[in-house]
């Protein structure tokens, strides 16, 4: 046991020991989840005592593989999870505390060298005969490639440096630099996750650290509930201690944090846990959380005054709430743009809470309101605010503005931007006279430098958009102007010099590009585009997906219910709004139908080429929710293989952009598409020059088909299978798939029973052949893979010119299985004489010299993978597979042909017919079948 290194579970003891201990160790069954796994780095923001460090100390007690530590978990509600024991005590732990070596560094070179030598110490008393280097990075490396224990990381106060180096950016970015290079791309890290108050740092709109998913207090997502005390927790508290529970949320409830579900969301109330404790043991309510973060801080940030900011703490205080956009905060203590990023930052801090919903800031309880009632009694804020405005005056920096044009929406704007925060607003007219006429709109470019922010205000949409682009020519800042009643969302893009008026509403993921207007009480919905220089009128409403045109008018109280062109091949509303919600409605040239899969609906989309052309760049389908019910799931296990499988064809020389399906996310940023009928769809690249085959017209193609799927079972051997979502349960337990139907067959719905006697009669009498593979696997016998399951000739795209498979399609059924499975379900389709719809059953045969191929070809790529029992298993896998395919095509036709797709009304009974004919046959030549697996 070290300092650094495998630390051991003291710091969990004394919270264990503690007075006051809240159990919340099922967050370990969250992390379990992303240990060796592409999401493994994880990254946690709350305000100073939420019990950040709490955390980080279980998860060094849990995962230390130097301690014995099952005694401190029993009894935790950790021990009743299905991970528990998987990774219980199996990590070498490194857990740091960045604030320890800040403290004794003069500077971050200095932080960094200090960090490394101390952990190098550990490393070299542990591993004397492997750490040689100096450099912690190669030194781990070192260690795991010896040892192939792979390391826990986690780091505390991760962004100490960020807080006392808030001026620093070369510091910061150094800091940053080392963080990526020591945890990016490292096979070493099994689990990387940090702990600070603030999100991290973003250059631009990306962040630094892009490996990490983020849980803040604005996002976050899985983890709301596991820092801080839930409002049932801090009930049993009160009850406990004999406090008023009403009085307790009163004075520490109010951070609104929510989790996002497939199915709904939840929303937690969380409470301050220091406060709450301390509450508990004195037996009096008070301020105790601010001990650490005190109204000084808060005073730094809410008396500059930013873009009104005093109106808005003082319309929080009185209990109102307030919309923000929090998309443009940098994570930092400096870098403020607007009014936005101030209260954005207080959010982090534990000042103010803010709803996702609604996307509002308010101050969460009585004892932060306190703070701020504190802070500002020290302020004497309106003197003070009084005083800034004079010396801003004076040194030349006071918020004005210039706008051309004092007619009558000139004067609406100056309206509103007074609200805004402008001091000192002029004008530039041809025609008007005044005080606060300094001249003519030709004197634009004599007032810049006197003026830096300046808009044109013209009813006129030429006009105003003419002087728009004059302005920006000349080097203005041109703001937009968005009245306080206004509603603007904040995915929606606003322009330079647009105007967005009172009650006026912008939805999500809509675009108004520059000097547009949208007037009084117009609705613009989502995912529409105002073009420069237009104009929604009063009271009109832009549905959807609208594009209104350059200086076009949608005139007062319109309705614009569509403007999207006409697109070939599109023929319903649905694929319509797909195309649009992945962004290529407006350039699409066409659709066509694509593929002949039994399940989901699918469609090449071709675009425009710049040689005039148009070629299929994606591929839409529409998801069959009867058969997949929980998309968000099917597409959650896709996006996490294909990112796995990118980067290890990567490291192999490959071509992920051809080897690999990418899937696209919607504009939205979501993984899948919902229509307005509830379907939904998605999207991947389309993989020019490659072919589909329906059936094998050569055993070459069978051969290459084998090497295809061997090689991808091979490629996902370091993926977590039990990562993935069952997304159809018991998807490929015949044993249950055999009860299934045998209650189909005893309800027969359809009464459809009368026309397959003999093929009835043919399945039960296999009933004990189905648990050959079910049984090994929950001994423990058969590993789990992860498993395409539906591994048939036309979901492998082969390359057009040399033949060789190229890339895995279909997706869909990706779950975790047995490695048999995949192989029985390629040869009942592959090896077969005959399709699977064939009515001839003189033409459907099971071909032993398919199957020896198709074992050869797989057996190349994945024999160094597959265990002595997994080969043994295979056989039994072509003979199970096809017979479960043939009992699920006569139980779909038993219940009315619901699940595959079929052409006329007896189909899914020949397709189960001729599943039953190879059956027969591979029984009849099951002894050599295992024979050619052991010779091969």
């Amino acid at each position: 046991m070290g300092i650094y290194l495998n630390p051991g579970a003291a710091g969990f003891k004394m919270s264990l020991n503690s007075e006051i201990f809240v159990d919340k160790s099922e967050l370990l069954d969250v992390t379990n989840r992303y240990v060796n796994t592409q999401q493994r780095f994880m990254c946690v923001s709350r305000p100073r005592r939420f019990g950040k460090s709490m955390a980080a100390d279980m998860l060094a007690a849990y995962y230390d593989c130097g301690d014995d530590t099952e005694e401190l978990f029993k009894g935790l509600s950790i021990s009743q999870c299905k991970s528990y024991r998987k990774h219980l005590n199996q990590y070498d732990v490194l857990k740091i505390n960045m604030q320890e070596f800040l403290s004794r560094s003069d500077d971050v070179e200095g932080m960094l060298t200090l960090m490394q030598r101390r952990i190098l110490s550990d490393l070299k008393q542990k591993y004397p005969e492997y750490v040689r280097e100096e450099d912690l990075v190669f030194a781990m490396q070192d260690v795991y490639s010896h040892t192939k224990r792979s390391f826990v990381i986690l780091i505390d106060e991760w962004d100490c440096l960020f807080r006392e180096y808030q001026q620093d950016q070369k510091a910061q970015k150094k800091y940053l630099d080392f963080l990526r290079a020591w945890l990016k791309d490292q096979d070493n890290v099994a689990f990387a996750y940090m702990t600070g108050i603030l999100p991290i740092k973003k250059y631009g709109s990306h962040s630094a650290l892009n490996m990490f998913t983020e849980y803040s207090m604005t996002e976050p997502g899985e983890l709301a509930a596991y820092f801080g005390f839930t409002e049932n927790e801090v009930k049993n508290l009160c009850m406990e201690y004999g406090m008023d529970f009403e009085e307790a949320k009163a004075w520490y409830d109010g951070y609104g944090l929510i989790t996002h579900k497939q199915d709904r969301d939840i929303c937690y109330s969380m409470y301050s846990p220091k406060s709450v404790v301390e509450a508990m043991l004195r037996h009096k309510f008070g301020t105790y959380w601010n001990q650490t973060e005190t109204y000084e801080a808060l005073k730094v940030y809410i008396q500059m005054n930013m873009d009104g900011l005093k109106d808005a703490i003082v319309g929080m205080l009185a209990g109102e709430s307030i919309r923000i956009n929090t998309g443009t905060f940098s994570n930092d203590m400096t870098t403020f743009a607007t009014r936005d990023d101030i209260l954005t930052l207080l959010v982090h801090l534990g000042y103010l809470t803010y709803d996702g919903i609604l996307e509002s800031v308010s101050i969460p309880n009585k004892e932060v309101s306190k703070e701020y009632v504190n802070a500002i009694s020290t302020m004497d804020w309106k003197e003070e605010f009084e005083r800034n405005i004079i010396k801003e005056r004076g040194e030349g920096h006071m918020k004005s503005l210039l706008i051309l044009g004092a007619g009558g929406f000139g004067q609406m704007v100056k309206e509103t931007a007074i609200q805004l925060g402008y001091e000192e607003i002029v004008f530039l007219d041809d025609a008007a006279f005044g005080k606060d006429v300094v001249g003519k709109c030709c004197d634009y470019t004599a007032k810049y430098g006197e003026y830096k922010m300046a808009v044109a205000a013209f009813g006129n949409n030429h006009t105003r958009l003419f002087w728009t682009d004059k302005l920006l020519e000349a080097g203005y800042d041109v703001p937009s102007i968005v009245h306080p009643s206004a509603i603007v969302s904040p995915s929606a893009v606003l322009g330079p010099g647009c105007f967005i008026m009172q009650r006026a509403v912008v939805n999500t993921h809509t675009h108004v590009d520059r000097a547009a207007l949208v007037n009084s009480g117009a609705v613009v919905d989502h995912d529409s585009l105002v073009c420069a220089g237009a104009h929604v009128g009063l009271g009109s409403v832009v549905k959807a997906n609208c594009t209104i045109e350059q200086e076009k008018k949608v005139e007062a109280g319109e309705v614009i219910f569509s403007t999207r062109r006409k697109i070939e091949g599109v023929d319903s509303r649905a694929l319509e709004d797909a195309l649009y919600a992945f962004g290529f409605g407006p350039q699409c040239s066409y659709v066509k139908p694509f593929g002949e899969g039994h399940i989901n609906e699918t469609y090449a989309v071709y675009m425009p080429m710049e040689d005039g052309t148009e070629k299929p760049l994606y591929v839409l389908q529409r998801i069959n929710i009867n058969v997949f019910k929980e998309p968000g799931k099917v597409m959650e296990n896709i996006f996490g293989v294909t990112e796995f499988l990118r980067d290890v064809i990567r490291r192999e020389g490959g071509d992920p952009d051809r080897e690999t399906l990418a899937y696209i996310k919607t504009k939205s940023g979501e993984t899948y598409f919902e229509d307005d009928e509830g379907q939904p769809w998605r999207c991947a690249n389309f993989i020019a020059n490659s072919v589909c085959y329906q059936m094998v017209e050569r055993p070459e193609q069978f051969y290459q088909s084998a090497r295809s799927f061997g090689h991808f079972l091979k490629q996902l051997g370091e993926y977590p299978a039990e990562s993935l979502y069952e997304t159809i349960p018991n998807f490929h337990d015949t044993v249950k798939r055999f009860e299934a139907f045998a209650q189909a067959v005893e309800r027969d719905v359809k009464n459809r029973a009368r026309l397959c006697r003999s093929e009835i009669e043919f399945a039960l009498a296999r009933e004990k052949d189905c648990g050959a593979l079910m049984s090994r696997m929950e001994a423990g016998v058969l590993p789990l893979r992860v498993t395409h399951n539906d591994t048939k000739l036309n979901n492998i795209l082969f390359d057009a010119e040399s033949g060789k498979g190229l890339c895995i399609i279909d997706l869909d059924t990706i779950m975790p299985g047995l490695a048999a499975n995949d192989f029985g379900d390629s040869i009942r389709f592959g090896a077969s004489t005959a399709e699977e719809d064939e009515r001839d059953l003189d033409k459907v045969h099971f071909d032993i010299n398919l199957y020896e191929l198709y074992v050869k070809g797989y057996l190349e790529m994945a024999r160094d993978v597959l265990t002595p029992e997994e080969l043994e298993s295979l056989p039994w896998g072509a003979r199970l597979m096809t017979f479960e395919c043939g009992i699920r095509f006569l139980m779909d036709f038993l219940q009315g042909d619901t699940y595959f797709k079929t052409a006329y009304p007896e189909h899914n009974l020949v397709r189960a017919r001729t599943q039953f004919r190879l059956v027969q046959e591979m029984e009849d030549q099951f002894d050599e079948m295992c024979r050619i697996v052991r010779e091969c």
